[in-house]
This record gives structure tokens, C-alpha cells and sequence, in this order.
């Protein structure tokens, strides 16, 4: 079997994932230090962790659509990649989003139900 025709959309797909983890990785690392920057340092440091996280991932976004370009184009002999680039973005964000999705739903039930444990009702 010639994988040789799917090899191009196989590697835009693997940027994708890899985007999408990146992405997750980043907005992780914003849900856990942005309140420890806000306790410690005040509201400024929260915004500034934020602004330094979306720069990060415009940044990562970027490096690993050059790098796509870079590979599409030196292996492939592909000038203009556009159907590549939107698989790539869609993988990434659907991706991702998914990802931050499940984390914040586990987040929020692992929270009530330590919540539960709390409350009294009173009569």
C-alpha cells in the first residue's frame, strides 16, 4: 500500500493535534497560575498572565503553521497549501476546544461535589 497520496493530509492532521495539545497545555497553565498571580500580585498580574498566554498561542499557532508551509512545500512540491492550512486550523481549534471542554466539565463536577460535602441544610 502507497501511502504517498495521504501523507500530506496525514502530517495536517498531526500539526493539528499537535496545535490542539499546545493549545490545551497553554490554557491549562493560564486556569492554574492566573488565580495564584491574582492572590499573590492583584487583578494586574491575572490580566497580564492572560495577555501573555494569548500572545504565546498566536505565537505557537504561527510557528507550527510555518513549519507546515516549510514541510507541505519542500517534500510535497505544494506552492499553494489553503485546503492543508484549513484542515490544520479545524483540527487544531475542534481539538482543542474539546480538550478544554472536558477538562473544565471534570473541573466543575469534581468542584460540586466537594461543594455537596459542605452544605447543611437547616430546619
Amino acid at each position: 500500500m502507497d501511502f504517498a497520496p495521504v501523507m500530506p493530509w496525514l502530517i495536517d492532521v498531526l500539526a493539528g493535534v499537535t496545535l490542539a495539545i499546545g493549545l490545551y497545555a497553554l490554557v491549562r497553565f493560564r486556569m492554574v497560575v492566573a488565580p495564584r498571580m491574582r492572590e499573590r500580585f492583584g487583578s494586574w498580574a491575572r490580566w497580564t498572565v492572560w495577555a501573555l498566554v494569548a500572545l504565546l498561542m498566536v505565537v505557537l499557532a504561527n510557528l507550527e503553521l510555518m513549519a507546515l508551509r516549510e514541510i507541505l512545500h519542500s517534500w510535497f512540491k505544494f506552492d499553494s497549501s489553503l485546503a492543508h492550512e484549513i484542515i490544520f486550523a479545524v483540527v487544531a481549534l475542534v481539538g482543542g476546544y474539546f480538550l478544554v471542554a472536558r477538562y473544565v466539565r471534570r473541573q466543575r463536577t469534581m468542584d460540586s461535589a466537594n461543594s455537596e460535602s459542605d452544605c447543611r441544610i437547616r430546619k
